[in-house]
């Protein structure tokens, strides 16, 4: 996923690495679906790749979510939604 942010009165000077990674569980695979988040900020380290004013970020999360519990729900339905809500919630 890539993103591109206002970041007009952000300010981001803290940020000493531009990449980071958040791992919900160590004991588990990085594989896992969820286990993994990976953000970097390629504009911290070269602002020609946005705007002046705006940032972008990409971030990752590991695949190993299995295609099987999309495969019954129409896409567009209330029950599909609610999946790809929740599927979205840890971004």
């Amino acid at each position: 996923l890539f993103l591109g942010v206002d970041a007009e009165g952000l300010d981001l000077s803290h940020i000493q690495d531009p990449a980071h990674l958040i791992v919900q569980d160590w004991d588990r695979s990085m594989q896992d679906s969820q286990n993994l988040c990976s953000f970097f900020i390629p504009s911290l380290l070269d602002k020609t790749v946005c705007p002046e004013g705006k940032h972008v970020i990409h971030v990752y999360s590991s695949g190993g979510e299995p295609y099987e519990p999309w495969e019954k729900l129409q896409p567009g339905s209330e029950e599909y939604e609610e999946y790809k809500k929740a599927c979205g919630d840890p971004f």
